[in-house]
């Protein structure tokens, strides 16, 4: 098929850097700390007066769930400062645009586009924290019934989310490995490699994209943002098969291909494309111009 035009839309998983700003230290933070504070009452340690009879265990709950939200964004924060710092200790143009590996091993690992779901969810559940502590803490009285019923309608909105966070964190079916013969390849080289496939024998079906994505306001004065992702480039390959789970792959990139552009907006790269089983994995590919 070759170049798209117009370029095609594709799914969300986004290679997007992501940036752990001061907002999302702020947000994090306080989900974290109020969540400590609604557990440690709903557990009993701290014990303030006024304290209404409502359920504590509802409020150790969204307490320990806030936590762990804050949490998870504070740890993705933490990666992408790693992943920074090791960028920024790169001899090469190449090196330093991405963490690439020094064996030349690519795995299937997604960047973690969940991330942005992450934040709107700590968001909603140190929301639904603060909510089902005052009605906990509230003096008995007033129009309980109907606060509980609506926001236990919510809490089941944000156990749902979190489950399908998860979800989509773990990704089911066979991984996928892609051992480059070299790093990196530039526009109009060869890719060449081995795809190594754990837990499943069949043959894949394989494809060489190029990507792009930029970040735009959903609307104007919002700071909302919307990824869009179009594949402008698309190639169907034939693996050659070197034994169980092992395939050869071979391509030649286009000698006006675009380089690899990930450590800032518009961001732009080039994957492969692997389907087997019901399962798609996609590997990063290194292209940038020679001797960069």
């Amino acid at each position: 098929m070759g170049w798209l035009d117009p370029p095609q839309p594709v799914g969300v998983r986004t290679r997007v850097p992501y940036r752990a700003d001061t907002t999302l230290v702020v947000v994090a933070g306080g989900a974290v700390l109020v969540g400590a504070v609604m557990l440690a009452v709903g557990l009993g340690a701290w014990r303030p007066p006024g304290l209404g009879a409502g359920p504590r265990w509802l409020l150790a709950l969204f307490g320990a769930a806030a936590m762990a939200g804050g949490s998870l964004i504070a740890l993705r924060g933490w990666a992408e400062w790693q992943r920074r710092a090791a960028a920024a200790r790169g001899h090469t143009a190449w090196q330093r645009d991405h963490p690439w590996p020094a064996d030349g091993v690519i795995d299937d690992r997604q960047p973690g586009a969940a991330a942005v779901d992450a934040l709107g969810l700590v968001m909603l559940v140190a929301l639904l924290a603060l909510l089902n502590g005052a009605l906990v803490l509230a003096p008995p009285g007033g129009p309980r019934m109907l606060a509980w019923a609506v926001l236990g309608l919510l809490d089941l909105l944000a156990v749902g989310g979190l489950v399908a966070l998860w979800r989509r964190s773990r990704p089911g079916g066979p991984r996928a490995r892609l051992v480059l013969s070299s790093l990196p390849m530039a526009p109009g080289g060869r890719l060449a490699g081995e795809l190594r496939l754990v837990g499943s024998h069949a043959t894949p079906e394989v494809a060489l994209r190029g990507i792009t994505e930029r970040v735009r306001l959903l609307r104007r004065g919002s700071a909302a943002p919307n990824i869009d992702s179009h594949c402008f480039y698309r190639e169907a390959l034939q693996p050659s098969p070197q034994g169980a789970g092992r395939w050869r792959v071979e391509a030649e990139l286009p000698a006006d291909a675009p380089t690899t552009q990930l450590s800032q907006l518009p961001v732009t790269y080039w994957e492969l494309q692997v389907r087997v089983g019901g399962a798609e994995r996609l590997l990063l590919l290194p292209v940038y111009a020679a001797g960069a």
